[in-house]
């Protein structure tokens, strides 16, 4: 599994129809062992943290958590403040203090990580020791999950107070159906909190405390009047309230003071002309508690027209879909959680509607789409400086080639279909650039296919700094013919200089494959190139990771770890060309310039053609 599955299936909650409590039996590992990374090479390698804060480490940077040539698991002490610690180093010691408010002052030993000479770097199981975590491992894939417990929950005047050992972000959700609040605790557990009594007044009937899934703890309140709860954050974030109490707001609950993301440029895009006569009602919404936000799921008929963006502390997607029976609305009135402010959804903004919700603290997104229909929004932190988030504000579209039973691809030497590479390649590389702070949209998260137009009709309705399409290549006539290579469109410079910094760095980060170089699309098709890149207005390039007619490709393409090398390199292409020149605009580049541009969207306007479409009267083959 991918890292993005492996955040997708840890929390998740929705409103109704889903039982309340599920006790769940959990494997751990022993917490005085010296965690060590699943088998394989003992080569030095960046490991990934995530926290019951919601902090995934970036990685590939000297803030990551690494595996030693020991197999060990070490971590750079600085990197713990992004888990909601405080970290202060004790003079003429060589010990790190760690502070929260769950588990006061605790001391743990620096030490050297064997291959990798750092003189700040703590042992994950110290960490974990100290601060009374469990960690799981990942068997697979370079990931860390630490889990904390939930000390108590206990009754305290009109509200039910929750602590914790290590900062959390619980979410809360209203249901008038039922009259619950249900409020779930992501990245803990609490199956040692006994059954907590009732607080004052009479709005209180019942409640109860368990462990909804493996990695989430759930609290259930049956009220008289749910509309009056909310979350209140306490001294820290180790300690939080659930109370019906009028109160101020919740503030922002950072750890670290976070930089002022400056507001990107918004471009006021027409609907396309294929779908504005018409609107999809919507089938079904849902709240998804996150350990690194809050995630939203809208379905709808069929795929609708969308366009996310972030403008100052608010976070705006216009949609072309209706909602008949107000399931946006009464979802939206229902979420408390510390990340983010109002909500609200306006029916009838231009062709669709608009879903404002204002941000507590700097965010950014990352948008997964199903073909069929669903639309899943993840609101993520944004925590860091500049040096550790390039790409904040930039919007890139990454999208897996291939999928479904009519779109496998090619067939390599070992029996693999190339829709089976391509989905965990470019998933290594949405996660990467998640790190480094960018929006992200991927066109499927699963085995289905998007079409062949509407991969590149994405990237331009949500206004894309760059589009990359991820694919694996076939010589047809050699098998002995192999390596990566990168395709830009026809003679556009800015695509092939893109395409340069990619190749590059899957020449000098993919030891498994070697490079072949870059090649213009006209050299396949010379009259018009690549219809997912030449339908796209913004830069894009299309990457072919290797060569599944070559055994010796074939199996490294099948390889997780050279599925994430690969994905990790073509995110870090992406970077040295959009951090190269940070004043160049990298959307239209290969179509129109857009009318007008201003601060915010406005509303949706009918088109007078279809701006998708550069060029008219060419046939679109059905091609990559």
């Amino acid at each position: 599994m991918d890292i993005l599955g492996v955040l997708a299936v840890l929390p998740l909650v929705f409103l109704r129809n889903s039982p309340d409590l599920q006790q769940t039996k959990q494997k751990v590992s022993p917490p005085s062992r010296a965690v060590r990374a699943p088998r394989g090479t003992t080569s030095i390698r960046p490991f990934q943290i995530l926290s019951p804060r919601g902090m995934l480490l970036p990685i590939g940077d000297v803030s990551s958590a690494w595996r030693g040539t020991d197999g060990i698991i070490y971590v750079n002490h600085q990197s713990l403040e992004l888990l909601g610690l405080t970290v202060t180093e004790v003079e003429h010691s060589g010990a790190i203090e760690l502070s929260a408010g769950g588990i006061g002052r605790v001391r743990v030993e620096r030490t050297v990580a064997p291959g990798r000479q750092w003189d700040g770097m703590l042992k994950l199981s110290d960490v974990a020791n100290a601060t009374k975590s469990r960690i799981f491992m990942d068997a697979k894939l370079p990931l860390a999950r630490l889990q904390t417990a939930v000390s108590a929950v206990f009754a305290e005047r009109e509200a039910i107070r929750i602590s914790s050992h290590l900062p959390i972000r619980p979410i809360l959700v209203r249901d008038k159906t039922t009259g619950k609040v249900i409020v779930d605790i992501p990245g803990a557990t609490i199956d040692d909190v006994a059954k907590p009594t009732l607080p004052d007044g009479a709005i209180y009937k019942s409640i109860r405390v368990g462990q909804y899934q493996e990695n989430i703890a759930r609290v259930v309140l049956e009220a008289s009047d749910v509309d009056k709860f909310r979350l209140l954050q306490g001294e820290s974030a180790s300690e939080w309230l659930i109370t019906a109490a009028t109160a101020e707001p919740l503030p922002a609950t950072v750890a670290v003071a976070p930089r002022a993301l400056a507001s990107p440029i918004i471009r006021s895009v027409a609907l396309p002309a294929s779908t504005a006569a018409f609107m999809t009602p919507v089938t079904r919404a849902e709240a998804l508690a996150s350990p690194h936000g809050v995630d939203f799921v809208i379905e709808a008929g069929r795929l609708p027209w969308f366009r996310p963006v972030i403008v100052g502390n608010r976070f705006i997607m216009d949609i072309n879909v209706e909602d008949p029976n107000g399931m946006l609305s009464e979802l939206f009135s229902k979420i408390d959680n510390g990340m983010l402010g109002d909500c609200e959804w306006k029916s009838g903004v231009g062709w669709g509607g608009r879903l404002t919700i204002a941000l507590n603290q700097p965010s950014r997104f990352m948008v997964n789409v199903d073909p069929k229909g669903r639309i899943k929004v993840s609101l993520r932190e944004q925590i860091g400086d500049e040096a550790s988030l390039p790409l904040a504000g930039r919007t890139i579209l990454v999208d897996p080639g291939h999928g479904g039973s009519g779109s496998t691809g090619t067939k390599g030497v070992d029996g693999r279909l190339e829709k089976q590479n391509t989905l965990p390649i470019a998933m290594a590389t949405a996660a990467r650039l998640d790190a480094l702070g960018a929006n992200v949209v991927i066109t499927r998260d699963n085995d289905i296919d998007p079409g062949l137009k509407e991969r590149p009709a994405i990237a331009n309705r949500v206004d894309a700094d760059a589009f990359v399409s991820i694919h694996c290549n076939d010589a047809v006539r050699s098998s002995s013919v192999n390596g990566s290579l990168v395709f830009y469109h026809m003679d556009s410079q800015p695509c092939q200089e893109l395409a340069s910094k990619i190749s590059d760095r899957l020449g000098t980060e993919v030891r498994a494959i070697k490079k072949l170089g870059i090649r213009s699309d006209k050299t396949v098709y010379k009259n018009d190139g690549f219809a997912v890149l030449r339908l796209s207005t913004s830069v894009g390039v299309l990457v072919e990771a290797g060569f599944m007619s070559n055994a010796s490709d074939a199996a490294a393409l099948a390889s997780p770890p050279t599925q994430q090398a690969i994905g990790v390199a073509v995110a870090n292409g992406l970077l040295d060309y959009l951090t190269s020149n940070p004043e160049r605009d990298t959307r239209y580049v290969k179509g129109k310039a857009p009318k007008d541009v201003q601060a915010e969207p406005g509303e949706l306007t009918p088109p007078s053609d279809n701006p998708f479409i550069e060029r008219d009267g060419i046939k679109t083959k059905v091609d990559k």
